[in-house]
């Protein structure tokens, strides 16, 4: 097992301390183990874990001051960082259980099918692939076709688009003509049947001369009839 540098220096501090114990069964007597443990903690400030003479423990300062601060909360520190240190060791544990599961997997992989194992024959399958590939060639060709049909519908489409809105804004300025035409209509129409009712006038009156004409007509002819009967020698030398 993994020495415990926060638990021994913890122990270090209480009546009764021996080298030779140590919480969790950490072993206090190795001598590499203890500047493990405190290169693992990470100690600063300072202060350095040293191996006493006898197998203790001791603990050097910088100076008085740091050395009453961490007097004040060394029994909280120390616990903190065992605990994190066992959390750490058992996660560790953990780790090299699933790892050693992994390879154990592994090699019985290696073992079924790993390259040892004869070579298996994907020949069956190599017209299939074959067959796979020009399908999906002649579904690429397809599907360029469709696409280039779709543009050219779609740049047909545009052209009537623009023929559409081309003719609907000549239809919107013809109407804009016929309504601005329709005051002019009416007028000539007014126009129109004040002629049609001077025509009329005009026509009553001519038919009224014709009449007036005729009966002058008749009696001028009377008179000059009457005349050459009343005067036919005057009108023989004449």
């Amino acid at each position: 097992t993994e020495p415990c540098c926060s638990a021994l220096a913890e122990r270090q501090h209480s009546p009764g301390w021996s080298p030779g114990s140590g919480p969790r069964g950490c072993r206090a007597a190795e001598p590499g183990a203890t500047q493990r443990a405190c290169s693992t903690l990470g100690f600063s400030g300072g202060g350095i874990c040293t191996r006493g003479i006898g197998g203790g423990f001791t603990r050097a300062g910088a100076g008085c001051g740091d050395g009453i601060l961490f007097a004040n909360n060394e029994k909280a520190t120390m616990q903190n960082l065992n605990d994190r240190l066992a959390s750490y060791l058992d996660k560790v544990r953990l780790l090299e259980g699933d790892n050693a599961d992994l390879e154990c997997k592994i090699r019985e992989w290696y073992a079924k099918v790993g390259p040892s194992c004869e070579p298996r024959d994907y020949s069956c399958f190599h017209k299939e692939i074959e067959d796979l590939q020009n399908q999906i060639l002649c579904a690429a060709m397809e599907t360029n076709k469709i696409l280039l049909n779709i543009d050219n519908n779609r740049m047909t489409a545009d052209d009537f688009r623009v023929k559409y809105e081309t003719e609907c804004s000549l239809r919107q300025n013809v109407d804009a003509d016929i309504c601005n035409l329709r005051p002019v209509l009416d007028q000539l129409a007014s126009c129109k049947t004040d002629l049609q009712l001077q025509c009329e006038a005009l026509t009553e009156e001519m038919c009224c001369l014709k009449t007036n004409h005729e009966e002058v007509r008749l009696s001028l002819a009377l008179k000059k009839s009457r005349r050459e009967k009343g005067s036919p020698h005057k009108c023989r030398y004449y």
